[in-house]
């Protein structure tokens, strides 16, 4: 017969093999064939990556949301968080700014295909060496995201105020916002009320703040982080969410006091949040929505939805163009997104 001992510590061992089970981002050291890996990277990087999930837990658990970033974890040393080295087949100029990501990206891959079983999501931070002369990619691309790594990116300059502190922030809070672009967050900026209470919105302009001065996250970038696979605190459906953003109604209307967004989603549905966003200037091209103020837009049981986005949280732009959007976050993790123009009229012609 089975003691109680026996059984508790059964019952902690499957917990603990559960856990290990759960998705967790990968890290990833990618060494270009003319350079090699910055001084004590792994120790360094540990540190630094401990610090970056201490405040992505923290903001979260401000919201009251369960859900905690899961980084993967050496099996032999579970204190350190695992990166796996790959060697690139080319010289860092190989690997430029503009095309470099995708080219990494496909020799990270061919690495994973070849070592089946050792990728935990599809969430991947790419790091590369870069002393000195800056050079490589440094963006998210989909679910992978790149940042470089050097010698001095070491947690004894988080917060100091002085060149070294300056110079950790920007790197340190550019790979924050950067792997948020890889748990699925779009750039948004902090409302009037709460730049004044909490600084910087870390998908706003946080990639510079970040460990020199106070940065959040958005309530809506915290909707979107429970429902990614790195974060969620429940198990992910079984059977892909089912869009709706075809059968949602949706109407925006310009008022005195802000925007106001009305309308309707079908029931039942698969959705996890509606957020909206006042995205000023023009929308067209790459990082122009880091000025767009984010709004989680409350449902009602039949579906109904009626927001106002008042004018006096939302920051001027710097042309009288704007658009509403709405971004629909499903339960699965994926998203779809709905875009009004509130550009003004044309002049008449005489």
């Amino acid at each position: 017969m089975k003691t109680f001992a026996t059984l508790l510590l059964a019952a902690g061992l499957a917990g603990l093999a559960a856990a290990a089970r759960q998705p967790a981002a990968n890290v990833v050291y990618f060494i270009p064939n003319d350079l090699r890996a910055s001084e004590n990277y792994h120790a360094r990087l540990n540190a630094v990556l401990r610090a970056m999930q201490k405040f992505y837990d923290g903001e979260l658990a401000r919201h009251g949301s369960p859900a905690r970033l899961r980084l993967q974890t050496d099996p032999a040393r579970p204190d350190q968080i695992r990166i796996f080295t790959v060697h690139g087949k080319e010289p860092h100029t190989g690997y430029p700014r503009q095309g470099g990501g995708a080219k990494a990206r496909k020799e990270v891959e061919a690495y994973f295909a070849a070592n089946p079983g050792l990728k935990s999501a599809p969430q991947t931070l790419v790091l590369m060496p870069c002393e000195g002369e800056e050079y490589g990619p440094y963006y998210g691309l989909g679910t992978y995201c790149f940042a470089i790594d050097f010698s001095e990116l070491d947690v004894r300059h988080l917060g100091a105020k002085n060149p070294k502190g300056k110079k950790f922030a920007k790197y340190f809070g550019g790979m924050a916002h950067e792997f948020g672009h890889a748990f699925g967050l779009p750039h948004n900026h902090a409302t009037r009320s709460d730049e004044k209470a909490r600084g910087t919105a870390l998908m706003g302009h946080g990639n510079y703040t970040l460990g020199d001065s106070p940065t959040f996250l958005t309530p809506a970038s915290a909707k979107i982080l429970e429902v990614c696979d790195v974060f969620r605190a429940d198990p992910k459906p079984a059977t892909p969410s089912r869009h709706i953003l075809r059968e949602t109604q949706a109407t925006f209307e310009k008022t005195p006091q802000g925007v106001r967004v009305r309308g309707k989603v079908p029931t039942p549905n698969d959705l996890h949040a509606l957020i909206a966003y006042y995205d000023k200037d023009k929308w067209a091209g790459v990082n122009n929505n880091y000025d767009a103020e984010s709004f989680v837009v409350p449902i009602a049981p039949d579906g109904a939805f009626d927001l106002l986005m008042p004018f006096a949280e939302i920051h001027p732009g710097k042309t009288p163009h704007a658009q509403a959007q709405l971004r629909l976050i499903y339960k699965d993790g994926t998203q779809e997104l709905l875009r009004h123009t509130l550009d003004p009229k044309p002049a008449k012609e005489e």
